[in-house]
């Protein structure tokens, strides 16, 4: 190990007492947030590669009103196909941001940031060869100004669209 790691653990002993005394039995909220309308801000945005060494965009969305204030819904892009390059333009789209070629996303990615947005979690279970995959779909509804983040309760309030209503 080397000496910087070894100098993070000299630390105030209180941390020290609260690791120790943590509750490890208590799962805590990390439930998924529940499918339905949400009032978000984009608190995280990072190009990354997949596994198989392919692009993808990563959004952090920061439920900002409501029971679930403070929780975190996440939208990845896999930028290796058609559909999540299509799914990536539309989301742009209703962002206002225009890209006159998918190269530009490195260099704006930055914009992404602080954005304010209406979105619609819905979570669909499909079977495939008989395994059981749980796919989560962030759709982006539409962005809002700052200041309507806090008019809202967030949460059905009738005010965004789910996709099924197109």
């Amino acid at each position: 190990m080397s000496e910087e790691v070894d100098d993070l653990f000299d630390f105030n002993p209180e941390l020290d007492s609260m690791f120790k005394n943590a509750d490890v039995t208590s799962k805590g909220n990390r439930s998924e947030v529940p499918d339905g309308n949400y009032n978000v801000v984009i608190s995280k945005v990072a190009l990354e590669k997949t596994k198989a060494n392919t692009p993808k965009l990563n959004l952090h969305l920061k439920i900002t009103n409501g029971n679930h204030k403070g929780r975190l819904i996440f939208q990845n892009y896999n930028l290796n196909h058609k559909v999540g390059i299509e799914i990536l333009a539309k989301d742009l789209h209703t962002l206002g941001i225009k890209l006159d070629s998918l190269k530009e996303l490195k260099d704006r990615v930055g914009e992404l940031l602080d954005l304010n947005v209406a979105v619609h979690k819905k979570t669909k279970e499909s079977t495939k060869e008989g395994k059981t995959y749980t796919n989560v779909n962030v759709y982006f509804n539409e962005l809002l100004p700052a200041e309507s983040m806090e008019d809202s309760d967030g949460e059905g309030d009738g005010e965004t669209k789910s996709p099924d209503d197109f």
